[in-house]
This record gives C-alpha cells, sequence and structure tokens, in this order.
C-alpha cells in the first residue's frame, strides 16, 4: 500500500493509478498468498474450507468484472467524445486546433490524434497556472481554441474571456466551446 501511495500522483486515478506499476507483481504475490490461504484453512473442515475458496473466487471473480466494465465505460464514452471532436474539428475552417481541457482522460486516451490537434491540460483547481496557460496560448501562433469542460462558459468567464453560447458543442457529456485566439488576445489574453 505505501509503495501505491509512493507512485500516486495529482492526476491519478481510474487508469492512472499509481498501482498499475506494480501489475507484473501480481502473479507472484497471488502464488504466495494462496499457499498462505492453504495453510491458514487447512485446520477448518472441508464444507468451511470449500466455502472460503468459493468466497476468495468470488470476490476476485466481481473485482475482475468490476475492473473491466469500469475501464470499458471510460474507454467507450471518451471514444465517443474524441469521435464528436473529429467531426467537430473537421468542421471548423482551421489546419490546427488547440484543445484545452480541466478533463485529463480527454487527452491522455487520445492515442491517435489527427495531425493539427495539440492538447493543454488546464488546471481549473489553480487559477494562476490556468491563467499563465492560456497567456502562452495568446503567445502562440494558434489560430482557434476549443474549451472542453463540463461548463466552457463558466471556465472561460473566470478567465475573463466572452465566448458565444452560439460556439458551444457537446462532446460526449462534455461540451466544447470554439473560440479564435484573437478573440483571447482582444480581451487580455486571461489575464486577472
Amino acid at each position: 500500500a505505501a509503495m501505491v501511495l509512493l507512485t500516486q500522483y495529482e492526476q491519478g486515478g481510474g487508469i492512472e493509478w499509481g498501482g498499475r506499476y506494480f501489475a507484473l507483481a501480481i502473479p507472484i504475490a497471488g502464488a504466495l498468498a494462496s499457499i498462505a490461504w492453504a495453510r491458514a484453512i487447512e485446520p477448518l473442515q472441508y464444507g468451511v474450507k470449500v466455502r472460503v475458496v468459493l468466497g476468495l473466487a468470488g470476490v476476485s471473480i466481481a473485482l475482475a468484472i468490476a475492473a473491466t466494465s469500469s475501464s470499458r465505460a471510460l474507454r467507450s464514452s471518451t471514444d465517443e467524445g474524441l469521435d464528436e471532436l473529429a467531426e467537430l474539428e473537421a468542421d471548423l475552417a482551421v489546419e490546427q486546433t488547440i484543445i484545452v481541457t480541466p478533463a485529463f482522460s480527454l487527452p491522455r486516451l487520445d492515442w491517435n490524434p489527427p495531425s493539427g490537434r495539440a492538447w493543454v491540460f488546464l488546471p481549473l483547481s489553480e487559477p494562476t497556472t490556468a491563467s499563465a496557460t492560456i497567456a502562452r496560448i495568446c503567445r502562440s501562433d494558434w489560430e482557434t481554441l476549443v474549451l472542453v469542460a463540463a461548463d466552457p462558459v463558466e471556465v472561460l468567464g473566470g478567465l475573463r474571456i466572452d465566448v458565444s453560447p452560439d460556439t458551444i458543442r457537446p462532446i460526449g457529456d462534455l461540451k466544447a466551446a470554439i473560440v479564435p485566439v484573437a478573440n483571447i488576445r482582444s480581451s487580455g489574453c486571461g489575464a486577472r
């Protein structure tokens, strides 16, 4: 448990948890645990042994099913959002799009992005860092920023960037706001 905590990091969670680094040790730990369990239940009656073994097997199977279905659901919703994002990008009349999001699973699971797509993680819990990120985008050559968030109007408003409600499009469970970088520059580059 201590090693998992040591390998944990701020954005870790779900498929990004720190313990995934120890997956190679699971077969060895499982073999040692089965030996320990065999010795622990040896003095028990046969019927009790069977119930203990079946209970452990049932818990293991339930955990495996829960983990697999959770991972599949995350991947499915992320794929849906990425497909919708690709459609949005195809509708834009620009070659390069910078996508800014506080939803860290999107860029991390975008394993095969189209050329011209760049991701930037926007840490909303750190307003100074978020403002600095927007300022860097202002100084860049990017033409269009797409903010993908649960409420992009609120996020952009917090950064003092105006967005037209008619530029908002659904992206999976989130929404995307399309903002020309020129508009961000004219509003002070998200300076607080």
